[in-house]
């Protein structure tokens, strides 16, 4: 539980009002691998995305999806079984199991933290792969305010603003995020592949690759004594896009994403009871609507139909940390959250209209050994009750870390983690099976890290036992518990200043894949789809005079699957971005620079071309 602190306001001393957050796990600062982003590298990276930003995290592949939302993948495992939240509250789409992660604006945010490998018992069920932590920004002073604005060269326009205020125990934010652009870039080398590699294209821009989205947010915090805080949040997105049409495939679908809209509130409270127990609590509400239309053919010049996907997510939380003795912490958790979903198209009406409710009771205790020896365990007791079925799992999971010293702390760790199945999963009127079984993971995995003045390194090694992974493979291409697999690899991280005035941070994923699937040449196993063997990514930032940055990122992701039992492979690719960035004063920043400098051709999915050579350049300004 992050301590409860004053907040003070005299003067034009800077305010320090840590966020509220009702995460209260004792596991988390014993995870074998964490990495987080701060706000420094979120504001002066001057990416677009929070997918741009993941992209360059250790043991996580960012790839596009069906519906043209960013997925993310960590250590094989999709984004389905990957857990979001915000202030230590989770974010979850029931319909789908998905949100796209661009909807919520890089502005609100104060720092991203990637846990990778099983997720805290507290936060329930579907975080096998890890936890994605979202925390929201605050002012750092009495007043503080922001804006950018981001151009590039296909007439992209990308404007931020925000603005904060605290006093006399409040602090509040507000602000917001607008994105137009009529589509990007192909490669110049697009034209150069054979017909069958580029369909329903001409080269200059991506056809039905246009954009618009609107973003606002606020957020408020209230100490109302030395004991207690209360804490609001709200985030509000409206996105509206084209689907390009894959460049591989004879017909479409031909679609475009009229609305894409995420609503999500959050309350909550912290109060210390006593010197040594500690109570969180937290009531949410996330709405997340999709509207999407198929066209007859890429032209888009008739409609066939219109389907629309509303689905909510209400619930509660409350937690509970205690001191037990001063060796001794413990965590309990009880959480339950509704969702459902109506799912109906202007041609045919209702589809569906599914619910489920999950509940969960957890517990986490961290005993100190010795001095520099931990003991770490949890358990989860996860149910689902949905319209057909109830399913109830048993989660436990255990570590221990030992400190070094000066050489680094060890850990180590093996946990049961499931993901249930989603409501569209379950109760798809075409697809769905409400048979269907949770995908479970048995997770081990140890890691050790070195931090010195000089730097880090950090190496982990995991491998994940999944049975009952689902996919949508069955007769009439339903969804079934298919298979099993086995995910393993290792991660290695390293960063720091070699020489001055030069930090270079870089990382490297080795991810192996086994799926109990047939294979097209009669193989009794397959690689697992999407889920590349070698991931690197590095960042080499050098400090000029006159106060200006040179930064240069580099990605490399090596060939992978494209679906399951067959040898179709996505082809590997190199990418490179070049970026100047210019401090003029205390107060304002500019930048330019240009994403795939090389210009190479390059797709993370069968038929999707990604951005050519993008160049970009813009401004931000602060206040605090």
């Amino acid at each position: 539980m992050i301590p409860l602190s004053l907040l003070r306001s005299a003067g034009a001393e800077p305010i320090v009002l840590p966020p509220l957050t009702v995460e209260a796990s004792p596991l988390d600062r014993y995870l074998p691998a964490q990495t987080e982003v701060g706000r420094d590298e979120i504001v002066d990276a001057h990416k677009n995305e929070l997918g741009d930003v993941l992209d360059l995290t250790p043991g996580v592949n960012v790839r596009d999806g069906g519906r043209r939302e960013v997925r993310i993948d960590v250590r094989g495992l999709d984004q389905r079984a990957v857990l979001f939240t915000l202030n230590g509250v989770p974010i979850y789409e029931p319909w789908n199991g998905i949100i796209n992660m661009n909807l919520f604006p890089l502005e609100m945010l104060d720092a991203i933290v990637v846990d990778r490998g099983p997720s805290s018992t507290l936060f329930g069920p579907n975080g096998m792969g890890g936890t994605v932590k979202l925390t929201t920004a605050r002012p750092h002073g009495p007043v503080s305010a922001s804006a950018s604005t981001i151009w590039h060269d296909s007439d992209t326009w990308d404007a931020r603003a925000s603005g904060g205020l605290a006093a006399a125990g409040v602090a509040g934010l507000l602000g917001g995020r607008y994105v137009t652009t009529p589509g990007f870039p192909l490669p110049g080398d697009f034209n150069d592949l054979p017909t069958s590699r580029r369909r329903w294209e001409n080269g200059g821009l991506r056809r039905n690759s246009d954009a618009e989205q609107k973003n606002a947010f606020a957020d408020l915090g209230y100490e109302y004594s030395e004991d207690g805080r209360a804490h609001v949040t709200f985030l509000g997105s409206d996105a509206s896009f084209g689907i390009p049409p894959s460049t591989t495939a004879f017909l479409g679908p031909f679609l475009r994403s009229d609305r894409e809209d995420l609503w999500h509130v959050q309350a909550d409270v912290e109060q210390r009871l006593t010197p040594s127990l500690t109570a969180a609590a937290a009531t949410y509400y996330t709405a997340y609507d999709i509207k999407q239309t198929q066209f007859d053919s890429a032209e888009l010049t008739r409609e066939l139909v219109t389907t629309h996907a509303d689905s909510q997510d209400i619930g509660g939380l409350a937690r509970l940390t205690a001191a037990v003795a001063e060796a001794d912490s413990l965590a309990v958790a009880m959480q339950a959250r509704y969702d459902d979903a109506h799912v109906f198209d202007d041609a045919n009406g209702p589809h569906a209209r599914p619910y489920f409710v999950t509940t969960t009771v957890a517990a986490e205790n961290v005993y100190q050994l010795r001095e520099r020896v931990s003991l770490v365990a949890g358990a989860s007791l996860d149910m689902q009750d949905g319209k057909h079925r109830t399913r109830t799992e048993f989660d436990p999971q255990g570590g221990i870390a030992v400190d070094f010293g000066a050489f680094g702390t060890s850990r180590a760790g093996i946990s049961r983690k499931i993901r249930f199945p989603t409501l569209r999963e379950l109760y798809d009127p075409m697809q769905g099976n409400s048979r269907l079984r949770p995908e479970v993971a048995i997770i081990y995995e140890v890691g050790h890290r070195v931090q010195t003045s000089l730097g880090y390194a950090a190496l982990n090694l995991f491998r994940s036992d999944v049975s009952n992974l689902i996919d949508n493979v069955g007769d009439d291409n339903t969804f079934v518990n298919s298979q099993h697999a086995a995910l393993q690899g290792v991660e290695v991280a390293v960063g720091g200043m070699p020489m001055p005035l030069v930090r270079v941070d870089i990382n490297y994923t080795y991810l192996n894949t086994r799926a109990s699937n047939p294979t097209a040449s009669g193989g009794s196993e397959s690689d697992v789809q999407h889920r590349p063997e070698h991931r690197f990514n590095g960042i080499l930032r050098i400090f000029l005079p006159l106060e200006l940055t040179l930064r240069l990122e580099g990605l490399y992701t090596s060939d992978q699957l494209d679906r399951f039992g067959s040898d179709v492979t996505v082809d590997a690719y190199t990418l490179f971005n070049l970026q100047l960035i210019e401090r003029v004063t205390d107060r304002l920043q500019v930048f330019a620079g240009v994403d795939n400098i090389l210009d190479n051709e390059h797709e993370d999915k069968l038929g999707a071309p990604g951005p050519g050579r993008w160049a970009f350049a813009g401004l931000r300004l602060s206040y605090d």
